[in-house]
């Protein structure tokens, strides 16, 4: 269930995210329509199992509860030297940045491709504001964790800085953060969602909650 939760459903996310700042990178410089294909749904989930799964090749899965390294991955016995770096790397963080880069270049060709037009829609200059934001924000948050992950697996910061342990989970919890900055950057951009917030709180919880906070209704 880690496995999935962590690795799978993550690089699904952020190919996902790289699915739909092409989609608008071919509407915007291409001049192409293009919708999401059956065969875009089955690589953007079934890639990252596979990505998954590849580990189970070295036994290198495991309870790794004492050991620094990426959530289920883990030192074995039987495992070649190289193979839990080759996997931090191969199964997650090569994909991650290669998304990242590939997300900001295609908003930044779009937004570049945006001011040579005289009339630029509001919906997709809203959708490349926030695609925009989206590797930015991921790429700072996420550039600790993957320093600290790799550098680990050759000393592990305990080793080296007293408050390595610490150091460990904020790079941890920089990570997380993406999750509710991103949101609130939604929210900035969207005009759509500032006013499905405000009918929200306008009707108050106990239309949205079925009566549940009645003593809070407007």
């Amino acid at each position: 269930f880690q496995t999935w939760t962590t690795n799978a459903n993550f690089l699904s996310a952020i190919f996902y995210s790289a699915v739909i700042s092409y989609l608008v990178y071919s509407l915007v410089v291409k001049n192409k329509s293009l919708e999401i294909s059956y065969w875009t749904h089955a690589f953007c989930w079934l890639f990252p199992i596979v990505l998954t799964l590849l580990p189970l090749t070295t036994g290198n899965y495991a309870n790794n509860d004492d050991q620094e390294s990426w959530c289920f991955f883990g030192v074995a016995s039987n495992a070649p030297p190289y193979a839990l770096l080759g996997w931090e790397v191969g199964a997650f963080y090569a994909w991650l940045w290669i998304s990242y880069i590939l997300n900001l270049y295609l908003i930044v060709k779009s937004r570049m491709h945006m001011t040579d037009m005289s009339v630029v829609a509001a919906d997709i200059k809203s959708a490349t504001n926030k695609l925009l934001w989206n590797p930015i924000v991921m790429s700072i948050f996420w550039l600790p964790n993957t320093i600290a992950t790799i550098a680990n697996i050759f000393v592990p910061l305990d080793n080296v800085v007293k408050d390595g342990y610490v150091l460990n989970w904020v790079s941890n919890l920089m990570a997380i953060l993406p999750g509710v900055i991103l949101p609130v950057i939604c929210f900035v951009y969207d005009v759509n969602v500032q006013q499905q917030w405000r009918k929200f709180w306008q009707k108050g919880f106990s239309t949205v909650h079925f009566g549940l906070f009645p003593y809070v209704s407007v």
